[in-house]
């Protein structure tokens, strides 16, 4: 997702600075958009926060994870829709992302919040896909281990005979002797 931006200095002249500040850049790029009302950065969750987020996360994780359970390729336009049926969460996920108030992302006209939730996605789409693809990965894990189960349990033939033997039903048997 992060692209790591090439110093313009040998590596041997850049600071450890730049150094530092690059690599961080490459761990959590920031994005940034000049909308005509306003400058808005938008950044990538950490790890921790992500972890805080998941409650608001599990439903549109939940929405992803039918759509890839469903074979359904999460074309923008799919993507889109499963945003707008979980926008509460949307817009407080994205304020999150850029340090604002949800109030403040309703003043955008309809190109800035396109813009702003492709940059958005962009950022931090790949956590929900990561996390709706492992959804799926259990799912159709647990239904292989019921299909299992059931067919395990079942017994596919009848026994031919009953297993029973200690009834005499006919003479004894002869000697040898």
């Amino acid at each position: 997702m992060a692209k790591k931006i090439g110093n313009t200095q040998s590596p041997k002249n850049a600071t450890a600075a730049q150094r530092a500040a690059e690599e961080l850049d490459t761990l959590h790029p920031e994005r940034t958009l000049n909308f005509a009302s306003r400058k808005l950065v938008v950044r990538e969750y950490g790890g921790v926060e992500w972890m805080q987020l998941r409650a608001v996360t599990r439903p549109l994780v939940d929405a992803l994870a039918g759509l890839l359970a469903a074979a359904l390729s999460p074309r923008y336009e799919v993507v889109l829709d499963v945003l707008a049926d979980n926008l509460p969460a949307v817009l407080q996920l994205v304020a999150i992302a850029c340090d604002t108030e949800t109030d403040d992302l309703r003043a955008l006209n309809p190109d800035e919040i396109d813009a702003l939730l492709l940059t958005w996605w962009g950022a931090n789409g790949r956590f929900f896909i990561r996390r709706a693809t492992d959804a799926v990965a259990v799912m159709r894990a647990e239904a292989r281990a019921r299909q299992s189960a059931q067919s395990a349990g079942a017994s596919s033939t009848q026994p031919l005979s009953p297993t029973d033997t200690s009834t005499p039903t006919s003479a004894d048997t002869p000697s040898a002797s």
